[in-house]
């Protein structure tokens, strides 16, 4: 992912949230969350964009992945094991 495609996306995020937000400074994040989806699946976003907000999601999902199949202890004193969920 280049930097300049992430400043953009970032950017995307930043302004969407900017014309969501209300006369008291604030947002709903499902709001923002659908308004970003929005603005993400148009058909004339730029390639590197697109590019590094998959490169994004993947990194979320994958970083969710990990932690819920982390190894330590859980919460319930038992351990991680591949074949139980």
């Amino acid at each position: 992912m280049t930097a300049p495609a992430l400043i953009r996306l970032r950017g995307i995020v930043e302004q969407t949230a900017v014309d969501l937000t209300d006369a008291d400074g604030r947002f709903h994040k499902n709001q923002l969350t659908d308004a970003v989806r929005e603005q993400l699946a148009r058909d004339d976003l730029d390639p590197g964009i697109r590019a590094a907000a998959l490169d994004t999601l993947a990194q979320s999902l994958v970083t969710g992945f990990g932690e819920h199949r982390n190894p330590r202890r859980r919460r319930n004193g038992s351990l991680f094991h591949p074949t139980t969920s």
